[in-house]
């Protein structure tokens, strides 16, 4: 294959459109949701374990197919990834009864899971420190768009078109990433480091990041730190417009602005890399977390509570998770290069494994209040804030960049050319 490179900043967008493929199969079919329980004859429960299941899928998928990436290079597996994803898609939009649904979901998580994986084992294939840090806030520059452009999209495919549209617009736009990654993207994996990289070593492979001090406490930390928006997700429309009468079009509202939050955060944060250590940055952001989450359970318990103090309190939650959350994972995968598509599944999966309960918890203690949102934040934040205090290394990595400065050289050991 002709070598060829490719500006950081054009990787970054690309990255940031495959891993959108997860939450826009979230958030686009969500406005959906009515017509599906209702033409299908299934229950509301069984309609929202569709999203269960699909998120079992993503979960699966990534501890699946980033160690096959690291063998056989990045190009290959997005696109199968995405040709599985398109498949089931499509195939959803042609379901009849409930288990069909069900199993098609389940695969099209499988399939797009490849999107999440893939972006942090790319950027970590082509750089590190500040650099890589910046990259992955490029990517969630792309990703904070989902949750603001997906329900809007899937509710203008329902004003024209049955719901069974939106599934096939999300088949499209599988195809359409398959066509964007054959034309644009390099292979990143090195072909030297895929002959070094063995999947049936997975499990060891995985066995040793769980007792590295170098990836766990930053996985760990950015785990619990995203839980809180799970927690946030899973109750803040009940919250807005059940408790404090907000109108559905006010909370899309207010939703954006807190997707906008998280975006300003990520893009925030690896600008600091020049000034600050990595690990400063991480516990400021979670003080800020901390004090933020901690105030808004107390106005909650005393019911001092009102919709510009919840708002503002959510946005302050929500843009200091957007600090955390990619220098963590660069931070994670800064001594991990050689299984860089292992550490990025096993870091993902960790992230949907800690979100998945805490949107349990909040189900299981729902009691017509905003308190199981706020305590499982507060939670959330206080655990991810002893992490960073107790568990970060003591000093940050040096085997492969200096991280107190701004370069945009590739990292020297995996420094060849762009497949």
């Amino acid at each position: 294959m002709t070598s060829r490179k490719i500006h950081p900043w054009l990787i970054a967008p690309i990255l940031g459109i495959l891993g959108a493929v997860g939450p826009l199969a979230i958030d686009l079919y969500l406005p959906g949701m009515p017509q599906i329980t209702a033409e299908l004859g299934i229950s509301e429960g069984v309609g929202q374990f569709s999203l269960m299941t699909f998120l079992a899928g993503l979960m699966i998928g990534q501890l699946f197919l980033g160690p096959v990436s690291d063998r056989i290079g990045r190009k290959p597996m997005i696109i199968a990834g995405m040709l599985l994803f398109a498949a089931a898609s499509l195939g959803c939009a042609f379901v009849q009864n409930g288990e069909q649904l069900l199993t098609l979901r389940f695969i099209q998580g499988l399939g797009g899971s490849i999107g999440r994986v893939i972006g942090m084992a790319v950027v970590r294939d082509l750089y590190t420190g500040p650099t890589a840090a910046k990259l992955v806030g490029m990517m969630m520059l792309v990703l904070g768009l989902a949750p603001i452009l997906g329900p809007l999209l899937g509710s203008t495919i329902l004003l024209f078109a049955s719901w069974r549209w939106i599934f096939v617009f999300l088949a499209l736009f599988g195809l359409g990433c398959i066509v964007l990654v054959l034309t644009l993207m390099p292979e990143t994996r090195l072909p030297e480091q895929r002959t070094s990289s063995h999947p049936v070593a997975a499990i060891r492979n995985y066995g040793m990041l769980l007792f590295s001090r170098q990836y766990m406490p930053y996985v760990a930390t950015m785990a619990l730190a995203q839980a809180g928006i799970y927690a946030y997700l899973t109750g803040s429309s009940f919250v807005f417009i059940n408790i404090h009468g907000v109108s559905p079009t006010l909370y899309s509202v207010i939703f954006a602005s807190n997707a906008v939050g998280l975006m300003i955060g990520a893009q925030s944060g690896p600008r600091l890399l020049g000034r600050f250590r990595a690990e400063t940055i991480i516990r400021t952001a979670l003080a800020t977390y901390m004090l933020a989450a901690v105030t808004l359970l107390s106005l909650e318990m005393a019911g001092e509570m009102n919709v510009v103090l919840l708002s503002a309190l959510l946005f302050v939650i929500i843009m200091s998770i957007g600090f955390i959350l990619p220098l963590c994972g660069v931070m994670a995968l800064e001594a991990h290069g050689k299984i860089s598509g292992t550490a990025a599944a096993m870091m993902g999966a960790c992230q949907f494994f800690f979100g998945t309960i805490a949107a349990l918890v909040i189900g299981l203690t729902a009691n017509g209040t905003a308190i199981p949102m706020a305590v499982t934040i507060a939670f959330a934040s206080i655990a991810a804030g002893i992490t960073a205090h107790w568990a970060f290394p003591k000093e940050a990595i040096e085997e492969d960049v200096d991280l107190s400065t701004d370069t945009l050289q590739p990292v020297p050991a995996e420094s060849g050319k762009w497949q």
